[in-house]
């Protein structure tokens, strides 16, 4: 499987990295600096999120959808009662995330 270009390498010019939930044991992150930098990127760690965290990046989601290309990051969306197909979609990495839609 061919491995995907690091974040900041996908991350449009003045754009956020957010890493969230990533704290125990975290992955290596192979990124350079410059690409953070000569992309004037931020990048933020979120922890100890709660729910309403969730719910507000859910609602942020719904207005941001038809102002930036957000789909293009989910694989098909699954149906929570086919969650084994969506892990297995998530396994072949067809998207950055593979949306499971909860009703």
């Amino acid at each position: 499987m061919p491995r995907r270009p690091p974040a900041p390498r996908r991350t449009a010019h003045g754009g956020v990295v957010v890493l969230a939930g990533t704290v125990s044991p975290g992955v290596d992150l192979a990124w350079d600096a410059q690409d953070v930098v000569r992309g004037l990127l931020t990048v933020r760690g979120v922890h100890n999120y709660t729910p309403a965290h969730l719910a507000r990046a859910a609602s942020w989601s719904v207005r941001a959808v038809s102002r930036w290309p957000i789909a293009g990051l989910l694989s098909p969306v699954h149906p929570l009662a086919g969650l084994d197909l969506a892990l297995a979609a998530s396994a072949r990495a067809t998207g950055v995330r593979v949306g499971v839609a909860p009703g």
